[in-house]
């Protein structure tokens, strides 16, 4: 019974993940870019903040006990690896996401001369948001990663 039971949940899972997955298909690469300007616009952030922690926990560990002091190093070291993969991770993502879906992935998420936000063949100006590398959102609007992607109004 218990076997059956199983094998049955496992068959559902299989079935609606492979739903979920061939629903995404066609606009993986724009949820890549998408996640991948996520990604790169936050992880700077987050081991610089890792970075300050490991500092502060090394410093507060050296005024405290021989056990104290063993385990705020260790936990340093750990915030230190964990900043190093983050720089690492911003690092290669591009490259790698470019390589595996053959360049239909950016993870460029603006700047530029005038404040502008280069978006593909649009130049986002002041509150325009670039969504998914092919057009501009205005203020009011968010961005549906469709295929192609589009801009619609957020009602009330």
């Amino acid at each position: 019974m218990r076997k059956t039971a199983f094998l049955l949940t496992v068959a559902f899972s299989m079935f609606f993940l492979f739903g979920l997955l061939f629903a995404q298909l066609g606009g993986l690469p724009a949820a890549l870019s998408e996640l991948c300007i996520a990604l790169t616009n936050l992880l700077p952030v987050v081991g610089m903040l890792m970075v300050l922690i490991a500092a502060v926990v090394y410093a507060l560990g050296q005024i405290m006990g021989m056990e104290t002091r063993a385990r705020a190093n260790v936990w340093a070291t750990a915030a230190l690896g964990g900043a190093l993969m983050a720089f690492l991770i911003v690092t290669i993502a591009q490259p790698v996401l470019s390589a595996v879906f053959e360049g239909d992935v950016s993870c460029a998420s603006g700047g530029g001369a005038g404040g502008g936000n280069n978006c593909g063949t649009e130049n986002c100006v002041g509150s325009q948001i670039c969504c998914g590398g092919f057009t501009c959102c205005n203020a009011g609007e968010f961005c549906r990663l469709a295929e192609p992607p589009r801009c619609e109004i957020i009602l009330p």
